[in-house]
């Protein structure tokens, strides 16, 4: 492996283990987090499909 690719790797994993220690620790209760990771999955898949289609010309 080259020094961009740990790095890369270092930072996507930095990364999963801050979100899911944020997630583990979170104020809120389980449903109401689950119920916002749901809508924000949903917002983000939406944001992709369409420059996907658009690239695709679907």
């Amino acid at each position: 492996m080259n020094n961009t690719t740990k790095i890369v790797t270092g930072i996507a994993v930095g990364t999963l283990i801050g979100a899911t220690l944020g997630l583990l620790f979170a104020p809120k209760k389980g449903s109401k987090t689950r119920a916002i990771l749901t809508d924000k999955a949903k917002d983000l898949s939406t944001k992709l499909v369409i420059p996907m289609c658009r690239l695709k010309k679907c």
